[in-house]
């Protein structure tokens, strides 16, 4: 009898699949021809609290985009967070684009 893994989720990647599920992340999406796997990630609760910040703040029109890098020389996982603001024309600059919108 083959197990739910075997069944469902393609042999190069389903050992990371495993991996990822039995130490507590959600995966929803993967991979094996090109690799890659997603799952859900719990980044609210820093980026609601700089919201909140921003908010109780007076500032009402913002942007918040997010990367997460791992940065190889400290060994540990960064969030890059860039908050875009309103030009003086009120447009946002195009790399603002795919941004959180206040």
């Amino acid at each position: 009898m083959m197990d739910w893994y075997e069944e469902n989720i393609e042999e190069p990647i389903r050992p990371i699949v495993k991996l990822l599920r039995d130490n507590g992340f959600n995966t929803f999406s993967s991979c094996g021809h090109i690799m890659y796997c997603q799952a859900d990630l719990w980044l609210d609760v820093p980026i609601q609290r700089l919201w909140d910040l921003l908010r109780n703040n007076g500032y009402e029109q913002f942007k918040i985009k997010t990367e997460i890098k791992f940065d190889g020389i400290h060994r540990r996982l960064l969030t890059d967070l860039t908050i875009w603001f309103p030009m003086e024309d009120g447009t946002y600059h195009p790399k603002s684009e795919g941004s959180y919108n206040g």
